[in-house]
């Protein structure tokens, strides 16, 4: 099984249901935290407790991206305070993964303790709900007071932002810079004075370039994509990602068959090769080398922050290894 896509509740359950099968699991974009072998995450919304065998992932987690995030927010002296907004919809783990970190990372904590600013909170399926702009708009009259603070920590998913974001704009009166994760990296600008800062799953200008230890990787992969498909859709990240998920699945089925293809393919036997894909037998991945860890994650992953301009810009602000 690849994909599994996004970090709620069904999602767990539905890994739990696979994992009961003995089927292997190989998740591209889901991103909130303990979303793994462990089984770490059921909690969080009412399933109990106990591993999840066979649920592994390409990408990182809310916890690395934030980690990430923190160095570059220590570089920027100007960015000092910043008010919480949460989307308290409880089945929504993406969204409790970000509060979660926004809330726990000492580093990301001490702007929010500095600014003493209350945590302003909706609950939303869409964007156009009834009475949602409304809730939006003393949201940001809350936020653009006379004690402003320099950043949004947004734990919430980016359909939400161009609305909440567009009272902002028109309410405040200087910049303010939102910090989010990896979801807002699909937007094409920023929807009001300021900046976004985030960590991408997959940026193809970091991908591209000489900071990219695993270059060759990626431009074999954009080569072959180019023959068959615009581009354009990779900017977001999850287009290489979900490419990574199937090359890992496949990668693991190939060693499990072995050399002449002979061998039973058992689910439990792909689902156990999946653990060994480290070290020489790393997957070379489009968004660079993947080395499954134990509990399901990649280790030493290539971590980058940008900055997205109201213009559209994306500007590359760190890449390093986890």
């Amino acid at each position: 099984m690849v994909g599994l896509t996004l970090s709620r509740k069904e999602t767990i359950q539905a890994a739990m249901e696979l994992s009961r099968a003995r089927i292997p699991m190989v998740g591209d974009v889901i991103a909130g935290d303990g979303i793994d072998s462990t089984g770490a995450a059921r909690a969080a919304v009412g399933l109990g407790s106990g591993a999840i065998p066979g649920l592994t992932r390409v990408n990182p987690e809310v916890g690395a991206e934030f980690a990430a995030i923190a160095r570059v927010l220590a570089k920027r002296p100007n960015l000092r305070t910043a008010t919480l907004v949460t989307d308290q919809k409880a089945t929504d783990l993406y969204a409790r993964s970000l509060r979660t970190d926004f809330t726990k990372n000492p580093r990301l904590v001490a702007y929010l303790d500095r600014g003493h600013h209350l945590e302003e909170t909706f609950i939303a399926d869409r964007p156009d709900e009834p009475g949602l702009p409304n809730q939006f708009a003393v949201i940001a009259s809350n936020i653009c007071g006379p004690d402003q603070p320099d950043m949004v920590f947004y734990a919430g998913r980016r359909f939400f932002l161009t609305a909440l974001f567009g009272y902002i704009a028109h309410r405040c009166e200087r910049p303010i810079t939102l910090v989010t994760g990896s979801d807002a990296a699909a937007l094409g600008a920023y929807p009001g004075p300021g900046s976004i800062i985030t960590a991408p799953l997959a940026d193809p200008d970091v991908l591209d370039s000489d900071r990219n230890p695993a270059r060759a990787s990626y431009q074999r992969f954009i080569q072959e994509f180019s023959n068959h498909f615009n581009t354009v859709d990779v900017r977001s990240g999850w287009t290489i990602m979900a490419h990574d998920a199937v090359l890992t699945a496949a990668q693991a089925i190939r060693r499990t068959a072995g050399p002449g293809g002979g061998a039973a393919l058992a689910p439990a036997r792909v689902r156990d090769m999946l653990y060994t894909q480290h070290a020489t037998n790393r997957v070379l991945g489009a968004s660079g080398d993947i080395d499954m860890g134990p509990t399901g994650n990649p280790v030493h992953r290539l971590m980058s922050v940008i900055e997205i301009a109201p213009s559209g810009r994306h500007t590359v602000l760190d890449v390093h290894l986890s």
